[in-house]
């Protein structure tokens, strides 16, 4: 992977910078962010409209509200791995 690809993107939300990064990750990091929010939908974490929300905009998501407002769920890979290299997750 290149560092684009594992570097979490802190643009802001819908900016053509995050969606040019979203163009440029790997294929394998488009689909681990995917499958984690497909995951956390089956889950029963996150609702059927946060899933949809999630696959239909991938660039602007890292993470989705839980049901019931428990917090939030992170789904971009990069920042799963940000957040497990500070000892936060």
């Amino acid at each position: 992977m290149n560092a684009s690809s594992e570097r979490p993107d802190e643009s802001d939300y819908g900016s053509p910078e995050r969606q040019a990064t979203w163009r440029h990750r790997a294929w394998r990091f488009k689909l681990a962010h995917r499958r984690n929010v497909v995951a956390a939908m089956l889950r029963g974490e996150i609702s059927l409209r946060s899933c949809w929300f999630g696959l239909r905009h991938p660039h602007a998501v890292v993470a989705l509200a839980r049901r019931e407002g428990r917090g939030m769920v992170y789904v971009c890979p990069a920042w799963i791995r940000e957040l497990d290299e500070a000892g936060v997750a």
